[in-house]
């Protein structure tokens, strides 16, 4: 039986993805000071769910952030890093200050997004009367369908590793899908139907999934808009903890520059 990660050893993992998916160093996250790093494109190793151009991503995990911009926003980068610090990153003051200034781009401020990474304290969710099963990926094509949206992506289907799925009776009530977004970590994605909220389901999913990463001897990790309070409910619920705040600026409707 293969050894387990621990929790430090998942934590590093994570900074190190993080890491190169900022192109930079892990102990740049741990200065005092911001760090802008300036980048042609996403480097080769960052996750592929990072799918959109860079153009100006914010990147945290509590002390300091660091900036990554692409050639043209090289000066609003530097900027902003001397404008904000810790938390203000992240604020109204910022997301107005990227909306105009990067709005000369094209650009506006995007979501801030907070990821979580399991703790090994977890348990696993109690669902009552609900049956889970593991779905492999040669049964996934039948459920890349709206309503399982955020557990699959058909656009990455590749990508899609295998689900845990929550039935209820005979009705398939909810789905969980691991995504394998860069080499050692997957990603969790849940779905409960709007009949079956509520119940604890989506926990029990998320918790139930991630012990099938665990098992495939890779990191699970978990993402969701600040303002999802449901999805960060989720993760708490199953175990998972905040860990690190993501903020992009992304192209308007009408452009893409």
């Amino acid at each position: 039986m293969e050894k387990l990660m621990t929790e430090k050893e998942i934590s590093e993992l994570a900074l190190r993805q993080s890491a190169a998916d900022c192109g930079c160093a892990p102990q740049d996250f741990f200065r005092e000071e911001n760090v802008v790093r300036i980048l042609n494109a996403r480097p080769p190793q960052a996750r592929k769910d990072l799918t959109s151009k860079l153009f100006f991503d914010v990147v945290s995990i509590g002390r300091n952030s660091v900036v990554c911009a692409c050639d043209a926003l090289g000066e609003e980068a530097r900027e902003f890093a001397r404008t904000f610090r810790g938390k203000d990153c992240f604020g109204a003051r910022a997301l107005r200050w990227i909306d105009e200034k990067l709005g000369r781009h094209g650009l506006t401020a995007g979501t801030p997004t907070l990821y979580f990474l399991p703790s090994k304290e977890r348990k696993i969710c109690s669902s009552e009367g609900v049956r889970f099963c593991r779905l492999e990926k040669e049964e996934l094509s039948e459920y890349y369908l709206p309503e399982w949206r955020n557990a699959l992506c058909y656009k990455r289907r590749e990508l899609d590793a295998f689900a845990v799925a929550a039935f209820r009776g005979d009705r398939l009530a909810g789905l969980a899908g691991a995504s394998c977004d860069c080499n050692d970590m997957m990603q969790i994605g849940v779905d409960v139907l709007p009949a079956f909220r509520g119940r604890g389901i989506g926990s029990a999913l998320t918790a139930r999934l991630a012990d099938e990463i665990e098992a495939a001897q890779k990191a699970a990790f978990y993402c969701c808009e600040s303002g999802n309070l449901a999805s960060i409910k989720t993760a708490l619920r199953s175990g998972f903890l905040p860990v690190k705040t993501q903020l992009s600026a992304l192209p308007r409707l009408e452009n893409d520059i």
